[in-house]
């Protein structure tokens, strides 16, 4: 590998708390709370809908795309912006986009 920055560091806590939280019906702090542990579930909270605010302000043309192409795009620019984050976390937060989008 020729890249000059290191891989980031998967945030553990964080991506098994959006998974958690995103994955039930409504935002139920309670989900959190399993999870907290360098932070309070609060703290996670904040974060995640941080993120998730961020995931639905990606600028995207979605004229006659499938939303599942518009998921793509908006994968596209998000995952990279948050390396921190697991590929699963990444995953239940479009999901939601999608699902809230359909």
């Amino acid at each position: 590998m020729s890249s000059s920055q290191p891989d980031a560091q998967v945030d553990t806590e964080l991506s098994d708390a959006i998974v958690a939280y995103v994955g039930t019906i409504h935002d139920r702090p309670d989900a959190l709370a399993a999870h907290a542990g360098r932070r309070s579930p609060e703290e996670l909270r904040a974060e995640i809908q941080s993120l998730m605010s961020e995931l639905w302000g990606v600028p995207v043309d979605a004229r006659g795309i499938t939303v599942w192409e518009e998921c793509r795009l908006v994968h596209d620019v998000f995952a990279p912006r948050h390396p921190e984050l697991s590929k699963q976390a990444v995953d239940a937060m479009l999901m939601r986009y999608a699902w809230a989008n359909r």
